[in-house]
């Protein structure tokens, strides 16, 4: 008897919505270990947003905290034919035990020159909103194919997550 074809299963879509309530920025610079990079110096610019989970509901998540990181350069977005295209911009997580809260964890890409005028917003704070969409939840991970800092937020132009 021959054995049945695996389907692959077709994926599902969904929108994560985070209301910031903080923010940090971190920043360092040093001298390079040569043996993980070509380049003589290393700065690490992390920008955390931390905020309440809108949506979905159904994950059950109030916190949550993006970690983005600009390390996207200008050439990056130059078509490769020899390579495929990113899978997504980040991915998110939900971390935590049934003893401890959970919370929703993401690490996103950030082109270089996008960080100044985003940390200029959120100085005056313009942007109440963090929108993501991707795939939904497998395993507590997903990837983000796409998100958005906002100053307004209308739950109904999106589609029930329920």
């Amino acid at each position: 008897m021959p054995r049945s074809k695996r389907r692959r299963k077709i994926p599902q879509y969904a929108y994560y919505h985070i209301q910031i309530t903080g923010w940090d920025w971190s920043y360092s610079f040093s001298t390079n270990v040569p043996k993980y990079e070509e380049a003589r110096f290393a700065d690490y610019r992390h920008l955390i947003i931390h905020g309440t989970v809108l949506r979905p509901r159904k994950i059950a998540v109030d916190a949550a905290e993006l970690c983005i990181l600009p390390t996207v350069k200008r050439e990056d977005f130059e078509l490769k034919h020899n390579e495929p295209p990113p899978r997504g911009v980040g991915s998110l997580n939900i971390q935590g035990t049934k003893g401890e809260p959970r919370r929703l964890v993401g690490y996103l890409s950030m082109p270089e020159d996008a960080l100044p005028p985003v940390i200029q917003m959120l100085i005056a704070e313009r942007f109440k909103y963090v929108l993501l969409y991707g795939e939904a939840m497998r395993w507590r991970k997903c990837f983000v194919h796409r998100y958005e800092f906002t100053a307004q937020h209308d739950e109904a132009d999106y589609p029930d997550d329920e």
